[in-house]
């Protein structure tokens, strides 16, 4: 039977194995025949270094099986690399947050000066940087990036020069300047080694620079440049680089309405990418299948995919899981939004064209102030000045075998820098002056329409639920109201009471939900005034109880109206747990104020309780808890000195 369950175990390994590529198998077969835990280490940590062309699932496995024997080791060598193997799976899984989180502790470990720890810091400084650009972060991305760069310029590392130009290319194209992306692409392609031994990058510079040739609409150029990106991804096995080459060409033959080719790129690319990941957890190539179908007829189609990808969710997770793919990101979003409105006018779905394009104006917001013009300008400023910073370095290595006409150079040179530099400052200055008045105006016109649209959809959700949920309440109660007890079987009495009693309560939480709902703020003398609205309701069922309101309210502090629901329930919990557990004969309810500050007290005469205790029974004291803690007040449980107790809630009026 154990022989069996291992056999078993080997087969569904290599059906995932047998989808990837002949560079997988052979590194995996290799982590197979080690034959110590740490040459099997070692082969691992190679292994996971193909991670654009591998499944997400067999990385998973990989870095799980890495983390163990990495645990055991006393290199931090080895630590360092196993913490990037498990960059890499979070990056599969679409964890950008996750993956940054991992390799930033890492990267001070390793000064790009020492020889033995620059592969290293470039590795752990790349995921850095894509980390940002996927979640559209592009002066944090810009800002890595730039800094990376001079270093790799000083250590001659041809490799990573033109991965990162590339890189800084890929960055500018997302904001839409196609002319820096272009220079930087080409600045990639021109760096890339030309040997066999590392084509990677230049494979993805001709497949990027194919995108931006097609984007600036010279068709045939990007059709070359991809085929050829393309051809290099093979012969590396790089399946990330072919399948963008294949959603590449896939766009360009559509926009050709070539849709026999564009659908046999298309399925080609889903068939490639499926062997690292879900197709949907990819924005572009998501964007590329919409496109296909709407452009060849099939719009409906198009619309529910564009409703399916942009579902809301977590993107952050400790835990690696098989759940559903989100998209949160405001400059996806955005692309997503533009392609949906579209497509709703398109056919003729006016009402949700509307409401699509409202939120495309929220995502826009959302995204110029994550993206300012000028903290993007002032990161390739700061590279600017490393790169001369460097090339004055390298010059100093030769300044001893010049004449005192070098030096006389120099100091002209670096006078003009100073003068230069001095000019930019003010330039620079003025143009910071008008972004921030450009940004406050865009500020002030986004908080007033969300304030505009919180308050339309506020009314909107009091009048669903007084319409729908409210009268359905109604109708119930009504229908019970009309059952005659006296006719009623005694064994389904007492339920029939139960439900009386529940439906009456639903009404009562309806029409406070909704009394809340109605108003964009609520003053504290309206909230005591619905609290004595609800004493007066309930107050007969506890004859032997008095209960007392008293307002001492100098200043009339308005509440918000999520505040003012917040203590409308804890003073309504207050109320019932004096009345139902206090033993007591009198309940009194004080709400104070003055300019700065206000509180609310329940206190009774009974028999007190031991907090402590209570705080771990039930949840009614956790829900106060956690509502005054929603709305940063304060709240805590006292004796009285004269028996019973109180509770106490307070806040400021600001």
């Amino acid at each position: 039977m154990h022989n069996c369950f291992c056999t078993l175990l080997l087969f569904l390994w290599g059906l995932s194995a047998t989808a990837q590529t002949k560079k997988i198998d052979s590194l995996r077969n290799l982590v197979y025949s080690s034959t110590s835990k740490n040459a099997k280490l070692e082969q691992l940590l190679a292994l996971t270094e193909e991670y654009q062309s591998m499944h997400r699932d067999s990385l998973e496995s990989y870095t799980n099986e890495i983390s163990q024997l990495a645990s055991k080791s006393t290199d931090t060598r080895i630590k360092t690399r196993a913490a990037l193997a498990l960059s890499y799976t979070y990056t599969q899984w679409g964890w950008s947050d996750s993956a940054r989180l991992t390799v930033e502790p890492e990267i001070a470990k390793y000064p790009p000066s020492d020889p033995a720890a620059r592969d290293l810091y470039f590795k752990l400084q790349r995921v850095k940087a894509m980390s940002y650009g996927v979640k559209s972060n592009y002066e944090k991305a810009l800002e890595v990036l730039f800094e990376m760069l001079p270093i790799a310029e000083k250590y001659q590392d041809s490799i990573y020069i033109a991965l990162t130009s590339n890189t800084i290319g890929s960055v500018y194209m997302a904001m839409g300047k196609m002319p820096e992306a272009v220079q930087w692409i080409v600045k990639g392609m021109e760096a890339s080694p030309t040997n066999s031994n590392n084509l990677l990058p230049r494979a993805s510079s001709f497949v990027n620079y194919g995108i931006a040739l097609m984007i600036t609409d010279k068709t045939d150029s990007a059709v070359y440049f991809t085929q050829k990106g393309l051809v290099l991804g093979r012969q590396i096995e790089n399946l990330n680089i072919v399948a963008t080459a294949l959603r590449t060409l896939s766009s360009i033959y559509t926009n050709q309405k070539d849709y026999e080719k564009a659908e046999k790129a298309l399925l080609e690319m889903i068939q490639v990418r499926s062997k690292i990941s879900a197709t949907s957890i990819l924005i572009d190539d998501n964007i590329r299948i919409v496109e296909f179908y709407a452009q060849s007829g099939q719009l409906k189609k198009a619309i529910e995919l564009c409703k399916k990808f942009l579902q809301k969710g977590s993107l952050v997770s400790n835990e690696f899981s098989g759940g559903s793919t989100f998209l949160n990101d405001p400059k996806n979003r955005v692309e997503f939004l533009k392609l949906l409105a579209g497509y709703y006018k398109e056919d003729h779905q006016l009402e949700s064209y509307a409401a699509t394009l409202e939120e495309l104006n929220a995502a826009k917001d959302s995204l110029y102030e994550a993206n300012s013009a000028e903290a993007i300008a002032q990161a390739q400023t700061q590279y600017e000045v490393q790169k001369k910073e460097n090339t004055i370095l390298k010059q100093k290595n030769d300044i001893q075998q010049k004449d005192i006409l070098f030096y006389e150079s120099i100091a002209f040179l670096v006078l003009i820098v100073a003068v230069g530099l001095i000019l930019f400052s003010r330039f620079r200055t003025k143009q910071k002056i008008r972004q921030t008045a450009i940004r406050e105006e865009e500020k002030t016109k986004a908080a007033l329409a969300v304030q505009k649209a919180e308050e339309q959809e506020r009314k909107r959700i009091a009048a669903d639920l007084h319409d729908n949920l409210g009268a359905y309440a109604a109708s119930m109660a009504a229908q019970i109201d009309s059952i005659h007890l006296n006719e009623v079987d005694p064994g389904i009495k007492k339920t029939v009471q139960g439900l009386h009693s529940n439906s009456q309560a639903i009404i009562s939480q309806l029409n406070d939900t909704i009394w809340v709902l109605n108003k964009e703020a609520l003053s504290l003398t309206a909230i005591s005034d619905r609290i004595k609205s609800y004493i007066n309701k309930i107050i007969d069922g506890y004859p032997a109880m008095d209960v007392d309101v008293v307002e001492e309210i100098e200043t009339n502090i308005l509440l918000s109206s999520s505040q003012a629901f917040n203590l409308y329930r804890l003073i309504q919990e207050g109320i019932n747990n004096g009345l139902k557990h206090s033993k007591g004969t009198n309940l009194t309810i004080t709400i104070k104020s003055d300019s700065n500050n206000w509180s609310a007290t329940v206190s009774d005469n009974g028999v007190g309780f031991n907090k402590s205790a209570m705080l771990h029974k039930g949840n009614g004291l956790h829900n106060m808890k956690r509502r005054a803690e929603e709305s940063n007040w304060e709240i805590d449980w006292k004796e009285n000195p004269n028996g019973g107790c109180s509770v106490y809630v307070s806040g400021t009026s600001n």
